[in-house]
């Protein structure tokens, strides 16, 4: 039975995800279903309004009629392996969707000296990388403010990296800044190589500034 669930799974008929723990008792035979129910909470007044902010009370609420009112658990966690949205370290019950988060760059210092550079070029760009990203690595999020809907700043020990994705251009930047800069740089750069082994055949070119007048 697990068996054929998996190839299920995998080809896109049903959805059940053995290896979560929360998930692993539900099986959706109807994955529309489950896409309709995480796009109520994308399409909410209130988590819109909260530039992309929400609690599970909110998400009760949106998902109060009786096609899901039984599995908020379930479909927050849902949203979670969709990479829509992700629970604030530290704060039981709240929860980011990134692809709601305002536009505008928050303000903050950044120290220029000798950063490490990266640049991700796409032939074509996906739309949700930087999404998919910032859900991976939320952990390190300095203060879970300093991100937005184009960008985010990660902190770890004594270095700050900077991503951010130039959609009309194909591109995404990264910059890290402190000391101790290339553990932060690895990650980043690991968490990007993830996501981008999801896509069949996505081209792309890794490029580093040289280092010269």
């Amino acid at each position: 039975m697990l068996s054929l669930s998996s190839y299920h799974h995998a080809l896109g008929v049903c959805l059940h995800f053995q290896d979560d723990k929360l998930l692993t008792r539900t099986v959706i035979l109807r994955p529309e279903w489950a896409t309709t129910a995480v796009y109520k909470v994308a399409d909410s007044d209130t988590v819109r309004k909260n530039k992309g902010r929400f609690t599970e009370a909110d998400a009760a609420k949106i998902w109060s009629d009786s096609d899901y009112s039984d599995l908020c658990v379930e479909l927050l966690q849902l949203m979670m392996r969709f990479k829509l949205a992700y629970d604030l370290p530290n704060k039981p019950g709240h929860y980011i969707a990134p692809q709601l988060l305002p536009i505008n760059r928050p303000q903050y210092d950044w120290d220029t000296n000798e950063n490490l550079v990266l640049r991700y070029h796409y032939d074509f760009m996906p739309k949700g990388i930087l999404t998919r990203f910032i859900v991976e690595t939320h952990p390190l999020i300095e203060h879970q403010d300093r991100v937005w809907k184009n960008g985010v700043v990660l902190k770890e020990n004594w270095a700050q990296a900077e991503i951010t994705e130039n959609y009309p251009k194909n591109e995404i930047n990264v910059k890290v800044s402190g000391s101790n800069k290339k553990p932060l740089l690895e990650k980043v750069r690991y968490a990007l190589w993830k996501i981008h082994q999801s896509y069949e055949r996505l081209q792309y070119q890794e490029l580093i500034p040289c280092n010269c007048p």
